[in-house]
């Protein structure tokens, strides 16, 4: 029907045409074109219409050409592709037959124009796109127009494509109806979601390298198989990010190498911080605990101590009237410090923007959730605070959000940041858990098994999880997917090696970046103070 309505004008005037036996300088073909091949090209565009529409979508889904970006940097790596402009109908081509105008409003720019059309300017189409009064050249045009509009569905088609999973069944404490339990996410949501966990955890499997090799001293807390404040989680700090807006703020504990790269910083900054480098996030006097980036107000040293400024941050964002929520993670053994009620209390008695994640990786450095609390049911620890959970598995064992599944993550925690903008604090819980020990000197095999962590890397590995669901959805190849992973790989392990380049800060520089603003009336200025 679409070819028909494009071709409706090139129609009449082949009739015409044809029957006059015009021969046209552009085209002297036109003279001996017989009516029997005039429309062989475009049958053969109404037959790709005609077949089922199930296999079009799929022949799709891999026909377009991939154009790999740059990878050199953050930036490039993790950035979604833009989508094409839409350009509305030019006032000296609304003159046209309407057909054409018709279908140069739906063109987008970056459509090539034909070699025997003439055009001003850019990439638009003129006041001259009739190429001749010819039929042959008219139908040679319209038939490239159409030839352009079916490409251009593909690649909708293959942008927009869908996949979907039911979520498990959320737990709920003091809400009527939680996230919806069909999750779905296009092609380039989980593109960047694949990429972005394979950057996290290549980093930090090198980080746990430089530490063996000594390159790293002090203190070093990986985020392999969780995301943000707990190893390995990847999934969590990705799935955050997807749903948040640029008005938020962010902070977490002492596990916040993750969070610092997906709000844009790169690997080799993390590294170049993890060495003590002047090129490091925190100038090389931070390390593994103390990174920060826009939006995020980075990591706090003290189990809970961040609580009451996410806390804080919420009251500024309801106090300025800025519209943003104050994301607030944490973990399942600082959800027993009491500063952690306290945050609680105020944020629910003045209703602040906040939403609190519990990262429940189930082990508080050595000891399980059952053994130091209680009440092993976190998201309900918020008292008049409602809370989120999802079950585990259908024999009863129940769990807040599964941390190990992107998909859950961001449903989950979109439904969480409307609910705070609208009511005030709600609490996540997120089911996740760290391959590594608490630190670089805990093994993590004291009090857990071998088989246990094996068990959870080959069934429940974030990573692996959105790899099956983007293989049996048919939206990527598993060579494809090793293409990317190795690609991600190797910008990791060059930005590894220009961070081990790097110099180390001045010791003229061990006292500046303490203040902002030099108590100088107060304390008094030893002279190797520099500020």
């Amino acid at each position: 029907i679409e070819i028909d309505r494009i071709m409706a004008h090139t129609y009449s005037s082949l009739s015409k045409s044809v029957q006059e036996n015009q021969i046209c300088p552009r085209h002297k073909r036109c003279a001996s074109w017989e009516e029997t091949t005039k429309l062989q090209e475009l049958q053969a565009i109404r037959s790709m219409f005609d077949s089922p529409r199930s296999e079009f979508e799929a022949s799709t889904l891999h026909a377009e050409p991939k154009i790999e970006k740059s990878l050199s940097t953050l930036d490039n790596l993790l950035e979604s592709p833009p989508r094409g402009n839409l350009h509305k109908t030019p006032e000296s081509f609304k003159g046209r037959p309407q057909v054409v105008s018709d279908f140069y409003r739906l063109k987008p720019s970056r459509w090539p124009c034909p070699p025997h059309v003439g055009r001003a300017s850019g990439p638009f189409y003129t006041h001259r796109a009739l190429p001749c009064c010819c039929p042959k050249g008219q139908l040679s045009f319209f038939i490239g127009l159409a030839l352009k509009r079916v490409d251009q569905w593909k690649r909708d088609v293959k942008r927009n494509t869908c996949f979907s999973h039911v979520a498990q069944k959320y737990e709920l404490y003091r809400l009527e109806s939680g996230p919806s339990e069909k999750v779905t996410m296009n092609e380039e949501e989980a593109i960047y979601a694949l990429r972005t966990m394979f950057y996290i955890r290549r980093m930090e499997n090198k980080a746990a390298e430089l530490y063996r090799l000594r390159l790293i001293n002090g203190f070093l807390h990986l985020y392999a198989g969780q995301v943000g404040i707990y190893d390995h989680t990847e999934a969590i700090a990705v799935g955050m990010k997807m749903s948040i807006s640029e008005k938020d703020s962010i902070i977490t504990a002492y596990r916040c190498h993750a969070f610092a790269v997906v709000f844009g910083v790169p690997a080799r900054r993390v590294f170049a911080e993890l060495m003590g480098r002047k090129t490091g996030v925190s100038k090389g006097k931070g390390g593994s605990m103390h990174m920060y980036a826009n939006q995020f107000y980075g990591g706090d040293g003290i189990v809970g101590g961040q609580v009451p400024i996410g806390a804080g941050l919420g009251f500024a964002q309801k106090y300025k009237g800025t519209g943003g929520v104050a994301w607030t993670f944490y973990g399942d053994g600082a959800a027993s410090q009491g500063q952690v009620h306290e945050a609680y209390n105020m944020s629910k008695l003045w209703n602040l923007p906040v939403v609190y994640i519990c990262e429940n990786n189930k082990y508080a450095m050595g000891t399980s959730v059952d053994r130091h609390s209680a009440n092993t049911n976190l998201y309900t620890r918020g008292d008049l605070i409602p809370g989120v959970r999802v079950r585990e598995s259908e024999k009863q064992r129940r769990r807040l959000v599964d941390g190990m599944r992107v998909m859950d993550v961001r449903e989950a925690m979109k439904f969480a940041r409307d609910y705070a903008l609208r009511n005030g604090p709600i609490l996540l819980e997120m089911i996740t858990y760290r391959y590594f020990g608490h630190s670089m000197s805990d093994p993590g095999v004291s009090y857990r098994t071998r088989e246990e962590v094996k068990t959870i890397q080959t069934k429940r590995d974030p990573i692996e999880l959105l790899i099956k669901l983007l293989v049996e959805n048919g939206v990527k190849t598993e060579a494809e997917i090793l293409e990317m992973r190795q690609s991600t790989y190797k910008v990791v392990d060059e930005e590894m090696k220009q961070a081990k380049a790097d110099s180390y800060p001045e010791m003229s520089e061990i006292a500046t970046d303490v203040y902002m603003k030099p108590l100088d009336k107060v304390r008094g200025k030893a002279p190797w103070e520099i500020y």
